[in-house]
């Protein structure tokens, strides 16, 4: 059984998902913020475009739409099992993922803040959703869940660093708690790589994305 903190209060932002691109608004208010993951999508990726050029438009949709529907029933997985929910049978092509992931809660997860946290932040203009608040062998941390068709190198995930420097940034503005490092279990079929960094080392590269999306999509945010 995991231990579950008190909860941090945080409200739940109403998602929407624009022909420009997806944003959250406050409820309760006017304010509309573009999501984390299309601020940092918005900036071209080579390594993407060689990819689905050499593998076409048709296979490359069909490997992204398995993968995200992979990952999506893994995060399920992992946010019912960690809400000491009972889980059901679990689809072999997702077990292969979950038999190296459940092994890494058991042993590292000490406490549970909070699960899917809407967040947002009025000094950065941005909002996002991210899986779990928690301690992490003690030590309260951001950790956000990613599923790979095969092992990563730490230079492919650093739009990941940026995504999680942002959510605890966010939550920190929202609620005063400090979390000081931030984890990205990414688990393929060979096994759960653990990837961690600290928010203070990746706050310039954030704030000057965030800047760049800005002055180029700016108009296009609601």
């Amino acid at each position: 059984m995991f231990h579950h903190h008190a909860a941090l209060g945080l409200p739940r932002l109403e998602q929407r998902n624009l022909a420009t691109g997806r944003v959250y608004a406050v409820v309760g208010t006017d304010l509309v913020y573009p999501s984390i993951t299309r601020v940092l999508g918005a900036k071209p990726k080579p390594h993407l475009a060689a990819w689905r050029k050499r593998v076409g438009d048709d296979e490359a949709k069909r490997i992204s739409q398995a993968a995200s529907g992979r990952g999506t029933k893994l995060h399920s997985l992992a946010e019912r099992y960690l809400g000491n929910e009972d889980l059901d049978t679990v689809e072999p092509h997702v077990m292969e993922l979950w038999r190296y992931l459940r092994p890494w809660l058991d042993a590292h997860i000490t406490g549970v803040y909070a699960q899917e946290v809407d967040l947002y932040s009025d000094k950065l203009m941005v909002a996002g959703r991210t899986d779990l608040v928690a301690d992490v062998d003690g030590v309260p941390s951001i950790v956000d869940f990613k599923q790979a068709n095969k092992p990563k190198k730490a230079s492919y995930i650093q739009d990941y660093y940026l995504q999680g420097t942002f959510y605890a940034l966010a939550l920190y503005e929202r609620t005063g708690m400090k979390c000081k490092q931030v984890l990205f279990p990414i688990t393929s079929p060979e096994g759960t790589q653990v990837f961690v960094t600290k928010p203070a080392e990746h706050y310039d590269e954030l704030l000057a994305r965030i800047e760049e999306f800005y002055a180029s999509y700016a108009e296009a945010v609601v």
